[in-house]
């Protein structure tokens, strides 16, 4: 029998704690210590004015990471669960709420100049990141860097730091933007080929259902969710009991919460103030930790 070494490199890869998935090809540029040379390649599915495939993800519930139903406008079980823990007012729940926020994700098509012949890949920036990239573009000495005709490349530096995160130096990419203007490439059968076979970020970052996240959510808080580590080794059995308990009466709150959906979609509700305040406090948290990131 014939060995399938594309299906042994993404076996590897998963083992190695990297993400892969089918024939998206993913860039490292970010996450590799050197000097890199790319070229943004603009998608041709996205609105006027957008540039970035938004995604908002969770990186640690359950073995592999969940895309939040966020992501494209709809109900996530998750983000309920977490404010309804920070509606509970104490520390340690609001401190466990900022544990189940979703990363902000931007993702786009690239070339990578060092290696054109692997085609385009996707590559996936934190907010800092695609901030820098558009301030390019509002930069009255660029200009539009995603330009096929008139476009720039971008030079990434990245090098260790002295910050240290899960016993691990953390790695900072500075991005660079070219002086000079340039077309993506002066082969025009090149480039068809490029924009015909773009990455695909929903094979990526699959979508998953609202009452399938809920499940896989659920499966992780039963088998003891963030408290396992965090917990234990900090503050003991005792709390891990009550933020357990916590767990489980707002568990119980979602799964009531299902029946209500529909009726609910019916009424015409008016903000309240306090809910809006609560918001306004969870949407702070979250720029406390996309900064952080």
């Amino acid at each position: 029998m014939a060995l399938n070494l594309d299906k042994i490199r993404q076996k590897v890869a998963q083992l190695n704690g990297e993400r892969t998935s089918g024939d998206v090809k993913v860039s490292k540029v970010l996450q590799t210590i050197g000097e890199h040379r790319i070229r943004l390649v603009p998608w041709n599915d996205l609105q006027e004015g957008e540039v970035f495939k938004e995604r908002k993800v969770y990186f640690k519930i359950g073995r592999s990471w969940i895309t939040s139903p966020a992501s494209f406008g709809d109900a996530d079980p998750i983000q309920e669960f977490a404010k309804t823990l920070w509606q509970s007012g104490t520390d340690e729940d609001k401190a466990l709420a900022k544990k189940l926020f979703p990363q902000e994700l931007y993702c786009a098509a690239m070339i990578d100049r060092a290696a054109e012949d692997e085609g385009t890949q996707l590559i996936v920036m934190n907010k800092k990141q695609a901030l820098e990239v558009l301030g390019f573009m509002l930069d009255g000495d660029y200009g539009d860097v995603f330009d096929l005709h008139a476009g720039y490349d971008l030079k990434i530096k990245v090098k260790e730091t002295d910050k240290i995160f899960n016993n691990k130096k953390v790695k900072e990419a500075k991005i660079e933007c070219s002086p000079k203007a340039t077309p993506l490439s002066t082969d025009k059968e090149k480039v068809e080929k490029w924009l015909n076979n773009l990455p695909d970020v929903d094979a990526y970052y699959k979508r998953k259902t609202y009452g399938e996240i809920k499940a896989q959510f659920e499966e992780w808080m039963n088998s003891g969710g963030p408290n396992a580590s965090t917990v234990s080794d900090s503050v003991g059995t005792e709390r891990g009991e009550k933020l357990t308990s916590s767990v489980d009466k707002v568990v119980e709150e979602l799964n009531a919460s299902d029946s209500k959906k529909e009726d609910s979609k019916k009424e015409d509700k008016k903000p309240r103030a306090k809910k809006a305040s609560v918001d306004d406090e969870l949407e702070a948290a979250f720029q406390e930790i996309e900064q952080d990131v």
